[in-house]
């Protein structure tokens, strides 16, 4: 069963994107307030955000 979660940690998803060999410059800019984990919190799998624009996007 695939585990998805909300506001995984900002350290996980540095270590996802170092493991695939990822840009991590920009990372502490952007709020995990959106985001959405796969995977157990000790062990992300993959990582997306959404970009909220006003109340309707």
């Amino acid at each position: 069963m695939v585990n998805i979660y909300r506001q995984p940690s900002r350290v996980s998803v540095e270590k996802l994107l170092i493991e695939n060999q990822l840009l991590i410059d920009d990372i502490s800019l952007v709020g995990m307030d959106n985001s959405f984990g796969c995977g157990q919190a000790d062990n992300l799998q993959g990582v997306i955000g959404l970009e909220v624009h006003g109340k309707d996007g």
